[in-house]
Formats: C-alpha cells, structure tokens, sequence
C-alpha cells in the first residue's frame, strides 16, 4: 500500500529518518586540524588542541542516587482540547470540547540504593487540585486542602483523596530509567468509577507514572554525558491504528553548563504520516449478507478481505477492536462436524454448526490529512551537583483535520485541536 507523508512546516524527513529542521545530525566541531606533516606541523597544533578540550564543559544527564534524599516538586499543567466536523458542503455536524487543570505537589525519596547503582524510589502526594469539564462531561472540581465535608462532589472528592494515601513505589536503574511502579493501581481504580473523572484515571496508572518519575533523573533517551552546545534529536513514534503513526520529534540544545546548574533548550515538533486509505469495517451484526473470502485491491491482485490485517479487528475510527465475526447466524452440518460430534460422544442440543462467514470490511479514503504545529519553545534546569531536574517547563499545540469520504459517500471533515501546557519545578531539597 502506498503511504503518504503529511508534514507540519518544521519538519523534514531527510535519508528515512523524521528530525526537525537543520537539527539532523549533529555539526561537529573539530578540536584540531590534522596535521599534514606529523613534524612542525604537529607540534604547532598539539596546544591548540589541549586548550580547546580544557574548554568543553560537559554535564551528565542521568542520576546519582543518594539514600534518605528527599525531593518536592510542585507540577502545573493544563490541557484544553476539541472537536468539530463540517459536511460536504462546510456545515457544522457536530462540535464539543473540554478543559482540565491541575496543580500536584510530589514528595520523592530514594528509600534505597543498590549495590549496581540502581534504586527504591518512594513517591508521595502532598497535595492535588484540580477541576475539569466539559460539553460531553459534567464539571468538577477538588482540593485536597480543603476539608472532605466542604467537597463540591462527595464522590469525586472521595477518588481522588485516594492520591493522598498511596505510596508508588519504582524501581529505577542506575541511567534512571525507571523499570516498573506499582501502588497507584487502587486509587486508579476509585478514579474511574467515577463517571465525571473516569477519564483522568489515566494518569495515574502505572505507565504514565513511570514516564514522569523517569524525566525527574534522565533528559532524553539517548547517551548521558553532553557537552555545552551539543545538540541532538530523538524520535517517538505513536501508532494510530489504521490512519498511520504520529512521530514526536524532540529537540535538545544544551544551551548552558556551569558548575551548579545546566540549561537545556527543547522543543517538540509533529509528524504525521498517513495511509492512502484508511479502513474501517461496518458492524455487520445481523447482516444476513455475506462476501469473498478475497476481495480485489486496486491493483486488481487478490488479498484477503481485511487488507493487510493493521485495521482488522477495529469496528470505526476509534482504535477499538471490532466484533468478532468468526460465528455465523446459521449454516449446515458437515460430515467434518458429525465426525467430529461421533468423537466425543457429545450432543450439541440440535444447534447447527455454522461455518465461518467473512464479512467484507468497509474502506473509507481519507482525501486530505494536514497537521499544523505551533512553535512552542521549552526547557529543562538540571542541577549538575544532586544530578536531578530542578524544572521543566513544556508545551504541545497542534491542530489535526481530515477529510474523509464516509459510509454512503458521505464526506466529512474532522478537525482536532489540542493545547497542553506541563511546567514542573523544584520548590524543597532533604
């Protein structure tokens, strides 16, 4: 299947790799010449070179583990998103939104560290505030410093005050990189029960706790040790079912190293590399009609019904998996079946075994894809004596719209807009 790749204005694919900008790479600069005669030449260069790495200054980007120490951190962040859809004719279809807040203060301590370097990191919430809402969902809203009986929402409050009791706790390497975490799974749990909330119970799953404890110790993924004005680029890809993979380009500059602290400059940037079709199969649940086990492509080649299986199990454009429709409503006995019946000795009840019904999936083109990304500019303050983040401030906004020919022929154009802003600070050291 060909692909097509739709690129916000900051992005490049340069030799099958995405990176942003004049980014690729890295601009080497070189400490010396070499010298041409190994003599005089030689003799003249070697000062030079000394002078220029005595220069470099460098920082480590990873951790350094300290039993008993105890970090607060006092996170912000906020995220408004939302959705419309105009018809054919540029109508408005549909439109909702919806908005959420928080401030978290976070208690971190190394509870132990190993004899590899690694460690037990304890995590504690001192405080979270929140409120939320939207057109699809009641608002709310919470404080955990205000007393349980003055909660706006008894059962939204009882949730979330489940924050303040549980202690994560994760095993961290000696690169940082945190291997697992458990305890926060309950109060997870409590969050999505709730329907107003159910859908912040996310973040405080396991996986998304994993991710920001590991930015507290670790700035990128790649090698630890930086020099000042080295810059690099790293690539996260993200699946979106059928419709292709979004590719998040991160840029890192380290823009400053002194003795105490380092800044490192960073910004994020969108790839958005779509299929030419996206497909998507029709419920076809009491659907008496049946297809081709093999159904012809463009090509005019025969494929199985399902294309290449990326979009097979999937029942719309929402990445969930379809219905399974290996059973059929009726069919007729085979001597396979009676043989099989005669085996085992066992009646059915008189029910007909059925055979398998391929149901033919539906394709649904999708005519345009564009992606736009503002330039949002972040960065990180790294403490190069504790070897830990002292703050972090950064922000995403993008703006997805796809036009698709629909079910009927119905075109449809969906426009998505998301606005996130995370700023994390260091506000105590023990």
């Amino acid at each position: 299947m060909m692909r097509h790749l739709f690129k916000t204005t900051l992005g490049h694919r340069v030799g099958g790799v995405f990176a942003r900008g004049t980014a690729i790479g890295f601009l080497a600069l070189a400490a010396a010449i070499v010298p041409v005669f190994p003599g005089a030449v030689g003799a003249l260069a070697s000062p030079f070179q000394e002078a220029a790495v005595a220069q470099k200054k460098t920082v480590y980007l990873g951790p350094k583990f300290v039993e008993g120490r105890v970090t607060v951190y006092e996170q912000h962040s906020s995220m408004e998103s939302s959705q419309k859809q105009l018809d054919a004719d540029g109508q408005p279809q549909g439109e909702f939104g919806g908005s959420t807040k928080s401030t978290l203060v976070m208690r971190v301590r190394i509870a132990e560290v190993h004899e590899d370097g690694s460690a037990t990191v304890e995590m504690t919430y001192d405080r979270f505030k929140t409120e939320g809402g939207g057109d699809l969902s009641a608002a709310y809203s919470f404080d955990s410093d205000v007393d349980p009986s003055e909660d706006a929402n008894a059962r939204v409050g009882r949730a979330f005050r489940t924050l303040l009791t549980m202690k994560v706790v994760a095993e961290v390497g000696a690169d940082g990189i945190v291997h697992s975490v458990t305890g926060s799974e309950a109060a997870a749990m409590e969050i999505s029960r709730v329907d107003e909330i159910q859908g912040r119970a996310n973040e405080f799953q396991p996986a998304s706790l994993m991710q920001m404890m590991q930015s507290f110790w670790r700035i990128g993924d790649e090698k630890r040790e930086r020099e000042e004005g080295e810059k690099w680029v790293e690539q996260q890809e993200m699946p979106l079912g059928g419709l292709g993979s979004l590719f998040f380009i991160s840029t890192f500059d380290v823009a400053e190293v002194t003795d105490e602290t380092s800044l490192i400059d960073f910004n994020l940037d969108l790839v958005l590399e779509v299929g030419e079709e996206f497909m998507l199969k029709e419920d076809a649940e009491g659907d008496e009609s049946g297809s081709e086990a093999d159904t012809e492509d463009e090509s005019g080649d025969s494929k199985p019904a399902g294309g290449d299986g990326v979009m097979q199990e999937q029942d719309g454009d929402d990445g969930h998996e379809g219905h399974d429709h290996g059973d059929a409503d009726g069919g007729q006995d085979s001597d396979t079946d009676e043989d099989a019946h005669d085996e085992d000795g066992q009646d059915d009840d008189g029910a007909d075994d059925a055979e398998p019904m391929d149901m033919e999936p539906q394709y649904i083109p999708i005519e345009d894809a564009h992606l736009e990304v503002k330039d949002l500019p972040g960065h990180f303050l790294w403490d190069c004596e504790r070897s830990e983040l002292i703050e972090r401030e950064t922000a995403l906004w993008f703006e997805l719209t796809t036009v698709q020919a629909g079910l009927f022929q119905l075109r449809l154009t969906t426009i998505q807009r998301n606005d996130v802003k995370t700023s994390l600070k260091r506000i105590a050291v023990e």
